[in-house]
């Protein structure tokens, strides 16, 4: 099959949505090309969690078995690495025909892109949930599709908590610093608070906090780092790490190993995400473990609206 650009656009298309359609609902590399029978297409992906690659082997393959002109290479690459991946891809002149990825301005500047409204049809882009589609637009165009959004909560373990002397979540920052501090002193190789700032996911616990005190990053024609409400949540998440309330080391913690900790049952509280339920009953069933809304300055507003920081993660489908 020739491989011109509206087959590959189209296939593209099918393999972003019939692969998003899919994965709604959730908790190896190969030269892009033609294959003499059929069209082949490159997806590079980042990894969430150890089920990244079994969930998208799944789906592949079905996705593969309605279209059996149309073969899909998997790459999967850390939160770490993917970024570095991609600008030695593009270097290369190897850019892999759908992406999933975070953040993508940048590409759309570039023309590497096709707009959403090239690739799927207008009864699809009217499906999407407005604010999903904001924000994946770039001055009203939009580039991306829609793919995962995560909305994150405060888990705590419940016995970790009561041993400290503390018998409700915390609510406020104040009391999350305190709390924290608590089951520090507890010695024996427990910890208070879960604050992952190494590059898996810095830029979210961040925007937890920030958007806990009314802060925000800017929009579409202004970055707005350093307002006073940005300022004050980074200056207290610095008073977490320096008053012992956290694991040692935040600046070094990913997320997943962290995460894992948690489960084990020697972090007693962490942001973290649905699937969390999940691994907490598969990988430590005993764990006495509750949820409770995110502390904020002075629990005056909800940051669980606030904080949903996967919606940027969109299926953008790339200019060959």
């Amino acid at each position: 099959m020739k491989r011109t650009k509206r087959t590959m656009r189209l296939a593209a298309a099918a393999l972003a949505l019939g692969l998003a359609a899919s994965a709604c609902g959730f908790e190896d590399e190969g030269d892009s090309g033609d294959s003499g029978e059929g069209t082949t297409l490159d997806l590079l992906v980042p990894s969430y969690s150890d089920n990244t690659k079994p969930l998208w082997e799944e789906l592949i393959a079905d996705f593969e078995a309605d279209n059996p002109d149309i073969s899909v290479t998997l790459q999967i690459e850390s939160w770490e690495q993917i970024n570095d991946v991609v600008r030695t891809r593009l270097q290369s002149d190897d850019a892999p025909d759908i992406l999933n990825i975070d953040a993508f301005a940048g590409f759309a500047a570039d023309d590497l892109l096709y707009q959403a409204a090239d690739v799927v049809s207008e009864d699809t882009l009217n499906d999407f949930q407005e604010s999903f589609v904001e924000n994946a637009s770039i001055d009203g165009e939009m580039y991306g599709l829609p793919f995962i959004a995560s909305a994150r909560t405060l888990f705590y373990n419940v016995d970790l908590l009561n041993r400290a002397g503390v018998n409700q979540p915390p609510e406020t920052w104040d009391e999350l610093l305190a709390a924290g501090k608590a089951v520090n002193d507890l010695g024996g190789g427990v910890f208070g608070y879960g604050m992952p700032l190494g590059n898996e996911e810095a830029q979210a616990e961040t925007s937890i906090w920030t958007f806990g005190n009314g802060g925000s990053w800017g929009d579409e024609n202004e970055i707005t780092v350093d307002t006073p409400e940005n300022l004050e949540a980074v200056e207290f998440m610095q008073r977490m790490i320096e008053e012992d309330a956290t694991q040692p080391d935040p600046g070094a913690t990913q997320r997943t190993p962290m995460l894992n900790v948690f489960i084990q049952g020697k972090i007693a509280m962490a942001e973290a995400l649905p699937p969390t339920a999940a691994e907490i009953e598969e990988k430590n069933p005993d764990l006495n473990w509750d949820t409770a809304p995110i502390p904020t300055k002075d629990a005056s507003m909800s940051c669980q609206a606030a904080v949903v920081v996967g919606l940027a993660r969109c299926a953008v489908v790339s200019v060959r």
